[in-house]
């Protein structure tokens, strides 16, 4: 099927239109082309990614590129705010009686980590039955903790919290210094996986 593109003689840029200039006004000011959808989609794609295109005798080409970078700089924070979420939830391996568990690290894990521990020593306590931890199969697994056990998962928590917050901001503090081009190129995923490893 043929989308029906008219020109603006003046500027060159076009635009979607049902037929072809018909009206005095309209064909003194306009000329038209004819183009298939597939190349009406690329033309629409290139200027949602901020291109400005024009027609240029009867050929449709870029003219200039508006870049946004406040609004880019602004799009990657958000993505790699995204990404440490996702990394400090993560669940982590934990070792009770020689048995590997896995244990999330969701706000509400340490949560409730934090007020067993303090019920634990406001009663003296050294133990609390029944953690519900998951296998590498997910199922659940309920295990008994001493309150060592629990104060070094508490500290592998918030190891793991302050690693996704430090890697997030490193990260977001050097998007100032990026060039326009390397902005555009930007992987976030990629690069905040690499940052978080080398932690």
């Amino acid at each position: 099927m043929k989308i029906i593109l008219w020109i603006d003689k003046l500027t060159g840029q076009f635009f979607k239109m049902d037929g072809k200039p018909s009206l005095k006004d309209d064909v003194e000011n306009f000329d038209c082309i004819e183009v298939n959808e597939e190349a009406f989609k690329k033309y629409e794609e290139m200027k949602a990614e901020g291109h400005i295109l024009v027609c240029k005798a009867g050929k449709i080409e870029i003219q200039k590129e508006i870049f946004d970078r406040k609004l880019k700089i602004e799009e990657i924070k958000k993505e790699l705010y995204e990404l440490r979420l996702e990394y400090d939830a993560a669940p982590f391996e934990f070792e009770v009686g020689g048995i590997k568990y896995l244990q999330n690290n969701r706000s509400i894990d340490q949560s409730n980590l934090t007020r067993i521990v303090v019920m634990c020593q406001a009663m003296k306590k050294t133990e609390f039955e029944n953690w519900k931890f998951y296998t590498k199969d997910n199922s659940e697994k309920y295990v008994n903790l001493t309150l060592q056990d629990m104060l070094r998962m508490a500290n592998i928590m918030q190891a793991h919290t302050t690693k996704a917050m430090a890697t997030e901001t490193l990260l977001s503090h050097n998007l100032e210094n990026l060039t326009d081009k390397e902005l555009k190129e930007y992987d976030a995923k990629d690069r905040y996986e690499k940052a978080y490893k080398n932690m």
